[in-house]
């Protein structure tokens, strides 16, 4: 049940009696303390409010600033190995090869994807790909002819899966190896 101390917070119209033929007096003062019943008691703070007079307060809102976001580093490696997808034959013959010029699988950086190539090394040994690295770096390319673009010395062999029984091939490779590491 509602008391009616409370009644107040429900209806916030004002309430006008009709038919009451009470005197204008009497019914200003009803009015009066009606309103005085309806609004809060005054707080302490309020008070002091009242009293002194707040300093206008001025916050300078700051924009923040702009946030740059840099391109991360391009990694920069010695070697990077392009290959195609590779057997287990293909990976005996391409750590072989890396044995032959002193280097190990952590000396490189190996790709088994075109698109992964970013050209961010100092020498290419690409096993297949040479369509697209002509379109990409340069048309003249050749396979087994080391070559020096910008700051990168590029080298295309046939795809490892080509070199296994075809020992003309595998020596040019070693030729152009030689020169190109030791």
């Amino acid at each position: 049940m509602i008391e009616d101390e409370n009644l107040h917070r429900f209806f916030t119209e004002e309430i006008f009696v009709l038919g009451n033929e009470a005197e204008p007096e009497q019914t200003a003062r009803t009015e009066e303390q009606t309103e005085q019943e309806l609004a809060p008691a005054p707080t302490p703070a309020a008070e002091l409010e009242k009293e002194t007079p707040a300093a206008p307060v001025t916050t300078k809102v700051e924009e923040p600033a702009p946030v740059i976001e840099k391109p991360a580093p391009v990694e920069l490696h010695d070697l990077i190995v392009l290959v195609l997808p590779m057997n287990t034959q293909d990976k005996e013959l391409l750590q072989n090869l890396l044995k032959a010029i002193k280097k190990t699988e952590a000396d490189i950086k190996l790709i088994s994807s075109y698109s992964e190539f970013k050209g961010n090394c100092k020498k290419l040994l690409s096993f297949g790909y040479l369509n697209e690295l002509k379109h990409q770096i340069d048309s003249s390319l050749e396979p087994y002819k080391c070559i020096k673009k910008s700051d990168m010395e590029i080298l295309i062999s046939a795809p490892l899966s080509a070199l296994h029984n075809d020992n003309a091939a595998k020596g040019t490779l070693w030729k152009c190896l030689q020169e190109m590491f030791l």
